[in-house]
């Protein structure tokens, strides 16, 4: 839009006018505005300049091509500009922006929103902005997205429901468009457990549910969803399951290395067929043609320290079929000891490790082999343990020091079948560390010898075997003149009797330790 301003030009701008009378116009220019002078009189128009106007909307803003995720914005305007919309799901707050904002040389405007929400209110408005920076922008509208189908399928058919045994129910139903085949079902809730064909798309529906108890009340319903996610959910059912042959008390027992025998009882006579092998699969039978409830079988020929894998089936006199939960059983290993050796070797103590291929107890035997002490060559070491285990760890203590030992293990399996080690033989190392004298403690009572003299009872530990002498005289300092010689036992816990002493006299004693490497210990005073 020009605004045309007519004016004297002496009087309003002052520019000089030499042009003959029927000259062409001159036009000035400005960023902001334009001159035209004509010679008509001396009469000048002004006209301001299109680059401060911002553009118009002169048509819509519009909306078409609605669908469930998408829609078109159009709408026009009197001079090139970009095209934007901004839009949202609620009046006055616009989170998504869709459009062309570089391109500013448009009148027709055209932008397309994707990813819209089915059935959703949108709130808009549309912004063009010319090459100036001038802006125009619509008032707010709204459309809605396309819901779709909304509609759920219904059923036309069923829910009809065949007992096929005492521990599987078929249902089947038709609808009335292609939708998916799903069944709940539970004994407590119907959510517990959910079946069927959740991609596929049909108007024929059967599920099949298997693995029921017999003689139960189940709880179930149909359900079915159409391509646009329109559920239908049908009301909650609840069916018994046939009153059918069980069987119970299976019991695996007397496993050898290649043998064992199975027990079980049904709740009518029937035949029994066991089917087993080392996997799922199975592939071998043993089958008994004869009607009994008390059922039992050897199966033979196995492998040892094996894994087999079997189910129990068979036909009651009234053609009812029963079959059992998998049950699985490890043959027999005779067992084999590997990797034993001694480790963390001290002067009195040596820890041993061995391993078996199954659990087996465990029965330590050596002797001392290597000795500077005649009279310990031959000395026995035997130890052991009853718990079944198939990882060993034996630890060996009060061994003499500066001694080789040979050690071999044993053990025995629940069957008892009987694993020996390979000997060993290791060296403990020289004691070189005192015994240490610890919770020193003392006591005074009347001498039971001489109403006239008093004795202080002494008792104290050690940290490992060994003798001791207790040196003690009179004062409260000086020398130990006198000793009592009693304790001449390797042992760790001591008692001692210091006899003899005069009431009232204070006296002082020291403990002096050996153990049987001769490492000598002496406390304090």
């Amino acid at each position: 839009m020009k605004a045309w301003v007519l004016f004297v030009l002496g009087a309003l701008i002052a520019f000089s006018l030499h042009s003959p009378a029927h000259a062409e116009p001159t036009r000035f220019t400005s960023p902001n505005y334009g001159v035209e002078s004509v010679i008509f009189g001396g009469t000048g128009i002004l006209t301001s300049s299109e680059a401060s106007i911002p553009p118009t909307i002169t048509d819509g803003p519009t909306v078409d091509n609605i669908t469930t995720t998408s829609a078109t914005v159009n709408w026009t305007t009197d001079k090139p500009s970009n095209s934007v919309v901004s839009y949202g799901t609620e009046s006055g707050k616009y989170l998504y922006q869709s459009g062309e904002i570089e391109d500013a040389t448009l009148t027709s405007h055209t932008v397309n929103l994707t990813t819209l929400v089915r059935g959703t209110t949108y709130y808009y408005k549309v912004q063009s902005t010319d090459v100036n920076g001038n802006l125009a922008e619509s008032a707010e509208k709204t459309f809605q997205s396309d819901p779709g189908d909304i509609t759920p399928p219904k059923i036309t058919s069923g829910p009809t429901i065949a007992d096929n045994s005492a521990t599987s129910i078929t249902i089947t139903w038709q609808t009335d468009e292609l939708s998916n085949t799903v069944v709940e079902y539970g004994s407590k809730s119907v959510t517990e457990n959910s079946v069927g064909q959740f991609d596929e798309l049909t108007v024929f529906h059967q599920v099949q549910l298997s693995g029921l108890e017999s003689n139960k009340d189940y709880l179930l319903r149909i359900k079915s969803k159409d391509a646009s996610g329109n559920l239908y959910t049908g009301p909650t059912l609840t069916i018994h399951t046939l009153n059918a042959p069980t069987i119970t008390g299976v019991k695996i027992s007397d496993i050898t290395l290649d043998s064992a025998l199975i027990q079980w009882q049904t709740s009518s006579q029937s035949t029994s067929v066991i089917n087993y092998g080392t996997s799922s699969a199975y592939g071998q039978v043993s089958q008994d043609t004869s009607y009994t409830q008390n059922h039992i079988t050897r199966l033979s020929n196995l492998k040892s320290g094996t894994v087999y894998y079997f189910r129990i089936s068979g036909q009651d006199q009234s053609n009812n079929s029963l079959t059992s939960d998998e049950y699985t059983f490890k043959t027999v290993v005779l067992p084999i000891i590997s990797n034993f050796k001694a480790s963390n070797v001290t002067a009195n103590q040596a820890t041993l490790t061995w391993d078996s291929s199954s659990d087996i107890d465990e029965l330590l035997l050596g002797s001392i082999t290597k000795t500077s002490n005649p009279a310990l060559r031959g000395k026995r070491v035997s130890g052991g343990n009853d718990k079944l285990v198939s990882h060993h760890t034996y630890q060996l203590v009060d061994l003499e020091s500066e001694t080789g030992y040979t050690i071999t293990v044993e053990g025995k399996d629940v069957f008892g079948n009987q694993a020996v080690s390979p000997e060993i033989s290791f060296t403990t190392l020289p004691d070189r560390t005192p015994p240490l004298i610890q919770n020193v403690k003392t006591d005074t009572n009347i001498d039971l010898g001489s109403q006239q003299t008093v004795q202080v009872l002494v008792s104290f530990g050690l940290n490992k075997p060994g003798t001791s002498v207790i040196e003690y005289g009179a004062g409260a300092t000086g020398s130990y003149d006198q000793k009592v010689l009693t304790d001449t036992e390797l042992t760790q816990n001591k008692f001692l009797v210091i006899p003899g002493l005069q009431p009232g006299q204070t006296y002082h004693f020291r403990i002096v330790a050996t153990d049987k490497s001769g490492n000598v210990a002496t406390s304090a005073d």
